[in-house]
């Protein structure tokens, strides 16, 4: 209680001299930093409560030129790192990470809420997710539409709506379904990236990779299940060529199933050269369902690995790609 009071003596010290430079770059520190859940929840802003209004204080990127004050896109306010915590595990800033638009396939299901688990601790799915889009969009704040193809077998449903209400909280995301007969252009006008979910099964529909393809925007797949389509192949939209279902993998001679969370896992690991600024508990993780076996085309890049869990395994198999799209924009 003491330290709420001297908080609330600082914060409506600086409020009531917001005009000074000093006080609003002090006050985000605070907020940020003491309020992090409530305050750094939305892109752009540092929110202060006051006891009669709510302040709205920009903090921008030094990375990020000033935006347009009559733009809706604003600057993305970066959160300083508490002690010990790096960004509590997430991303420190969510400033772009490319000057142009990507395919990234990411060949993992982040939430497995329908079977009361997860299948990847949360902070490394939230680092994982906000890491790609600033990986996929050159945009700050881009406009992302997050789409559950329109046939998901019934497994993990409620992944999407965890990718777009929890993963992707900081961002300004709307969830939709794809048409039953695929995914069409006039779903997804407008947007600035398409994340693409499939929990477990392939893409359902060609006339959706037919969509993506000609989208001009960043594209984002994700699902453990996504380097290939219901009887077609997805190879011209994520330049990877599906091997197998990777179910099992073979180390020194044994085969171990890895399946469905049914005992044997993958280790995952994030390319710390990629994941700049985290909590490194959230670089490398568990995965207990099957993940692609595929080859690389020579024009994509490797975000993060994976590899059998058992000591004797050693090799590894993307498990986060992406590439640079070629469309003219």
């Amino acid at each position: 209680m003491k330290y709420k009071g001297i908080l609330r003596l600082y914060r409506d010290k600086l409020l009531n001299k917001r005009s000074s430079r000093i006080g609003i770059s002090f006050a985000g520190v605070i907020g940020c930093s003491f309020l992090f859940f409530q305050n750094c929840s939305q892109p752009g802003a540092i929110q202060i409560n006051g006891s009669s209004s709510t302040e709205s204080i920009l903090a921008v990127d030094p990375l990020i030129p000033p935006a347009d004050p009559n733009s809706p896109i604003q600057p993305v306010a970066p959160i300083p790192a508490a002690p010990g915590s790096a960004c509590m595990g997430v991303s420190c800033s969510l400033a772009p990470l490319t000057n142009k638009p990507t395919v990234t396939t990411i060949l993992l299901a982040l939430g497995d809420a329908a079977d009361s688990q997860l299948v990847i601790n949360g902070s490394s799915s939230q680092l994982i997710a906000e890491t790609v889009i600033r990986y996929t969009s050159p945009k700050v704040n881009p406009k992302i539409i997050v789409v559950q193809d329109s046939e998901i077998g019934g497994e993990d449903p409620e992944d999407t709506a965890y990718v777009n209400n929890v993963l992707l909280k900081r961002y300004n995301a709307q969830l939709i379904v794809a048409d039953q007969d695929g995914l069409t252009p006039a779903q997804i006008e407008g947007y600035d990236v398409v994340w693409f979910n499939n929990p477990g099964h392939p893409m359902a529909k060609q006339k959706t990779m037919e969509t993506l393809l000609a989208f001009k925007g960043g594209v984002v797949l994700q699902g453990d299940d996504l380097a290939n389509g219901n009887g077609f192949s997805l190879e011209a939209l994520t330049q990877v060529k599906f091997v197998d279902n990777g179910t099992s993998v073979t180390c020194e001679g044994v085969n171990y199933s890895i399946d469905n969370n049914s005992g044997n896992q993958f280790e995952v690991k994030l390319n710390s050269e990629k994941f700049p600024a985290v909590n490194t508990d959230a670089m490398i993780f568990k995965y207990g369902n099957d993940i692609d076996e595929v080859t690389l085309n020579s024009n994509v890049e490797v975000l993060a690995t994976a590899k059998g869990a058992p000591a004797s395994c050693t090799t590894e198999r993307p498990a986060i790609v992406r590439y640079f799209r070629q469309l003219a924009l």
